[in-house]
């Protein structure tokens, strides 16, 4: 696991690059009887990268958030929401995970 700056006991988003896509893995499989109902399977990469790009059709990608949530240096979850959706006072909420 790749070491982070980290305030204690503060959570921390930061952004999936592909560096962390196995730290990514490793908490959607924590999460089996979840993947077993939504996927009928188990997580992979592949499905990490489409979780990352999934989007409702025309709106705009910045507004797109899918981070890893960090406490004392420590992955404990992935967060993936939509920023002004479906209207402009909103946060849509489309994958929350604790490990």
């Amino acid at each position: 696991m790749r070491e982070l700056k980290h305030i204690n006991n503060k959570f921390i988003l930061e952004p999936v690059t592909d560096d962390l896509l196995k730290d990514v893995l490793n908490i959607y499989e924590t999460n089996e009887e979840y993947f077993k109902i939504s996927m009928n399977g188990k997580p992979s990469i592949d499905s990490i990268i489409e979780d990352k790009n999934a989007m409702p059709p025309g709106l705009n990608f910045n507004n797109k958030k899918y981070k890893l949530i960090s406490i004392n240096g420590q992955y404990i979850g992935i967060i993936d929401y939509i920023m002004n959706y479906p209207d402009e006072d909103t946060v849509y909420i489309g994958l929350f995970i604790i490990h």
